[in-house]
């Protein structure tokens, strides 16, 4: 298991399968800490599946919890990620 960014996640599963999952399962999620210059960000490790893998997707948001599902998608020059309802 490897920790990628919101844009290789969307290059990674559109490689693997062909096309960017239509659902992505947060697994679990860990809260940590980075520096960023002389502050700490928190950030949110997300370890995420779509089925055939696990990933460990890092974001600023706290919004997801176990069980939910997101979809990766690109708009206006950024990658996004979106939680689905169930």
């Amino acid at each position: 298991m490897r920790e990628v960014r919101k844009s290789a996640i969307f290059r990674e599963f559109k490689v693997v399968g062909g096309f960017a999952p239509e659902r992505i399962k947060v697994v679990e999620y860990n809260i940590y800490c980075e520096p960023l210059g002389s502050k700490f960000v928190t950030l949110y490790k997300y370890i995420v599946s779509d089925g055939r893998d696990k990933y460990i997707l890092p974001l600023r948001t706290n919004n997801l919890k176990q069980g939910d599902y997101i979809k990766v998608i690109y708009l206006n020059g950024n990658y996004q990620v979106v939680r689905l309802e169930s």
